[in-house]
């Protein structure tokens, strides 16, 4: 029965993802109810989901590809409400289809990696945190590809009904800069709690992990900071949130090595 609701909110993601792209490309204004009504049944389905396969009789089961998945499913939820009064919409066309292959790969990759946290509660905290940072994140990563499609296509002076349709280029770039920001402050929580997190109890095994997130961290607060006081954007805002994001992707990476 599991499969078959995984197979289900997959395909609907990627319906909604597909109404989507049509809504842009050929500005089939009519779709919008649509994609909206449907991802939201997608984003409650991959949340049944993820509750039957997470959270077990003997604790949370946080294996890689179920912890990839509910983090794809927050940056669903995130960005369908942000929506409501924000220009990210367009953001499902990545995501929607991020968040269907992350239901794949558990269907595929199917494991166990239990950790009880019913018996410390900072550790949940952390594992939260650390959820709602990576999620708020790979948005703000997404948004700064959108961001580097539009740039690129006024600096060659090529639109389309595509570009056309998108926030225009000061709306998008203060979008990437809130969501760094929020994203900034929380991943700092993350990383003080995360030090009596693992020095704690994994004696310095996860010290990759630390050093990585310290140094995404220090560079999104240089981004911000230059972003304030020196007026950056562009490709600089685009090119160092990548950068940002995918040093924190390889700290998320090495952590799951050395837990699983």
């Amino acid at each position: 029965m599991l499969t078959l609701i995984a197979i289900l909110t997959t395909i609907l993601y990627f319906t909604a993802a597909t109404l989507q792209m049509l809504h842009l490309t050929k500005n089939l204004q009519a779709q919008t109810k649509k994609i909206i009504v449907i991802s939201l049944v997608a984003i409650v389905l991959h949340a049944f989901l993820l509750y039957r396969w997470i959270d077990v009789s003997t604790g949370q089961n946080l294996t890689f590809f179920n912890t990839l998945s509910q983090v794809c499913w927050l940056a669903t939820v995130i960005v369908w409400l942000m929506a409501i009064k924000r220009p990210l919409v367009n953001l499902g066309i990545v995501l929607y289809p991020l968040a269907g292959i992350s239901i794949v790969l558990v269907l595929i990759f199917s494991g166990s990696h239990i950790v009880n946290t019913k018996t410390d509660p900072k550790t949940l905290l952390h594992i939260l945190l650390s959820f709602l940072a990576m999620s708020i994140l790979i948005i703000a990563a997404v948004q700064s590809v959108f961001l580097a499609f539009l740039n690129r296509a006024l600096r060659k002076k090529y639109a389309n009904l595509l570009t056309q349709s998108l926030p225009p280029l000061q709306m998008m770039e203060s979008l990437l800069f809130q969501l760094i920001t929020l994203g900034f402050f929380i991943l700092t929580a993350v990383i003080v709690s995360g030090f009596s997190f693992f020095l704690g109890i994994f004696h310095g095994s996860l010290w990759h992990h630390m050093v990585f997130a310290i140094i995404a961290w220090f560079i999104f607060g240089i981004l911000i900071i230059g972003r304030i006081f020196f007026g950056w954007r562009g490709r600089i805002a685009i090119r160092w949130t990548l950068i940002g994001v995918v040093l924190l992707l390889i700290a998320y990476l090495t952590s799951q090595f050395w837990l699983n």
